[in-house]
């Protein structure tokens, strides 16, 4: 079969042709194309040639309008509204302190550094970092893990 349009071969399973983007229409043979020495036109009864009306690009359907993506709601957020960026938590450096200083505290001074880690971890708590409460407890354990520690390196 062969594009009605512009003469490409098209095999039985395309629907549109490859080359100038046509509907298929079934035609069996090529569309016959000029060969020098003839007329190109067709002529009417007086005599003169007319020439064939050039075929129209078919028009392709409009496409329909893209809609933005609607990004998810998150859990307790009011729905239809688009989600926050995540903020960061002023406590989260207080936190921070506090598990490190909770580390620190198993292997050297656990009163200082569980004290301080302590410290550190009520103040993160108290900016809103919800890792400053595990943070206070973890430096709580800390210290008194450490002082068992040196305990059991001393005797």
């Amino acid at each position: 079969m062969y594009c009605q349009d512009c003469g490409m071969k098209l095999s039985e399973n395309d629907r549109f042709c490859g080359a100038c983007g046509a509907e298929r229409s079934v035609q069996t043979s090529p569309p016959a194309t000029p060969t020098g020495g003839g007329t190109h036109g067709v002529s009417d009864e007086s005599g003169q040639q007319s020439i064939p009306p050039t075929p129209q690009p078919t028009e392709l359907p409009a496409a329909p309008p893209v809609q933005p993506t609607a990004q998810p709601t998150p859990p307790g957020a009011p729905v239809g509204q688009p989600a926050a960026p995540p903020t960061k938590s002023p406590g989260r450096p207080w936190t921070i302190g506090a598990f490190a200083c909770a580390g620190i505290a198993v292997f050297a001074v656990p009163i200082l550094f569980g004290s301080v880690g302590a410290i550190l971890g009520w103040q993160g708590k108290k900016r809103g970092d919800n890792l400053g409460q595990g943070a206070l407890w973890a430096a709580i354990a800390g210290g008194v893990l450490g002082f068992i520690v040196n305990l059991m390196l001393i005797t």
